[in-house]
């Protein structure tokens, strides 16, 4: 799947030093899902912040929805991993504004 929004989100996140192995975004059923891998063992490291300031500075201005989701590992305070999840639908608009700008 690659579209504008993708690499746009690429490029900023490679240009504030953080490793690509840290994201995977794929598509499942009607939905974009965007992994962010969290490497602390308390807390949220740097590069998850980064990314999730990156999305915000990217999604938020155009009021699309989307849902945050967390993975905790059991009996502890760990953060595994963030997903946020988008509908297929407001992931073309989004890659349409790309396109058009």
């Amino acid at each position: 799947m690659k579209s504008l929004f993708k690499t746009a989100f690429q490029s900023m996140y490679k240009l504030q030093g953080v490793a690509p192995r840290s994201v995977r975004i794929e598509a499942v059923e009607d939905l974009v899902v965007i992994n962010f891998k969290n490497t602390f063992e308390e807390g949220l490291d740097p590069d998850c912040a980064t990314l999730l300031n990156i999305f915000l500075q990217l999604v938020v201005p155009y009021g699309l929805r989307y849902s945050f989701h967390y993975a905790t590992v059991p009996e502890s305070n760990k953060i595994e991993h963030i997903s946020i999840i988008i509908e297929q639908r407001e992931y073309a608009k989004l890659d349409n504004v790309f396109k058009e700008s």
